[in-house]
């Protein structure tokens, strides 16, 4: 499971495991724990279980990519999740669809 897909809050989190080491966490994946879509609104990232119109999901996506604008990890995410073709979610700021457009754009 995903570190960003945590519904826990951040800073509970982060003080009952400060240290990277402690979650198994790699220096390259440390940036996890200082991302903004931890806690209480980590929902608005990942699409629900159950059917989801589309006028909801481009609102829910608004609110996490506005989340993500003002991230100081927004970067490291978005590298994170092409580099393993995270299939679910918004990261970085890019829905499914924008990362595999990007993706595309790169490798041609």
């Amino acid at each position: 499971m995903a570190i960003a897909a945590l519904s826990c809050d951040c800073k509970t989190f982060t003080d009952a495991y400060p240290n990277k080491e402690d979650v198994g966490l790699s220096d390259t994946e440390s940036w996890q724990l200082r991302a903004l879509c931890r806690g209480n609104h980590a929902h608005l990232f990942f699409p629900p279980s159950t059917f989801e119109p589309k006028e909801s999901r481009l609102r829910r996506e608004a609110r996490a990519k506005a989340i993500c604008n003002v991230c100081p990890v927004q970067q490291e995410c978005a590298a994170y999740a092409m580099e393993t073709k995270e299939l679910f979610g918004i990261w970085g700021g890019y829905s499914e669809s924008e990362r595999k457009e990007l993706v595309a754009v790169v490798n041609s």
